[in-house]
């Protein structure tokens, strides 16, 4: 799968292990009774990779030593990397890598229980402060977008508020004037009043 992924220029075919004496060419693999043989060593540097480091490297879970130096792999240093238990030498030297080393890799490289090479990629970032910094910046690509959701949300019910408020102090001013006929109903005058209006 590695080999079709990155289309490695190597004669590897049928078992990379088998027949003992002929193992595919820079790889060495365990052989202990009663077991299959797996795969120890893998030296793939200068090999014209690129892309991503590809999860078929998590299936290598007895390997010891990776090489991948001097290839064109790019993106982040992947987690599963920190999960290989057997690994004890990882080489990534001269890469296009990016981003912060995974805190498992580089706690086990300052323990001295893995001796891993990086130098050569000027875009990775090989301190534990990454994490900090990288941890700062996805909570802000996930914070911001939401203040502003609900800004959003709050200018939009305070301009609907306005709106009633408005309309409804328009309907009292407009309930205030009378606008129709004049009040023709009849009304009852005293003797005394009809006197003083014809003067007689």
């Amino acid at each position: 799968r590695i080999k079709s992924k990155y289309g490695v220029k190597k004669t590897w075919l049928g078992d990379p292990c088998a027949p003992v004496n002929y193992p595919w060419k820079d790889i060495n693999c365990s052989y202990v009774d009663n077991e299959s043989p797996r795969i120890i060593s893998l030296n793939l540097t200068s090999s014209g990779l690129s892309g991503e480091i590809n999860l078929a490297f998590s299936n290598l879970t007895l390997i010891q030593k990776l090489d991948l130096s001097n290839n064109g792999l790019t993106g982040k240093v992947p987690d599963f990397l920190s999960n290989l238990q057997s690994l004890i030498e990882l080489n990534l030297e001269g890469n296009k890598l990016t981003g912060a080393l995974p805190v498992k890799l580089l706690e086990r490289s300052n323990n001295g229980s893995l001796l891993m090479r990086v130098g050569g990629n000027p875009n990775l970032c090989v301190s534990a402060s990454c994490q900090t910094v990288d941890l700062k910046t996805k909570k802000s690509a996930y914070i911001i977008p939401l203040v502003a959701s609900v800004a959003g949300v709050f200018g939009l019910v305070i301009a609907v508020a306005l709106f009633l408020l408005c309309k409804k102090r328009r309907q009292r001013s407009s309930g205030g004037v009378r606008t129709g006929p004049l009040d023709t109903t009849k009304r009852y005058y005293k003797y005394s009043e009809v006197v003083k209006m014809t003067n007689n």
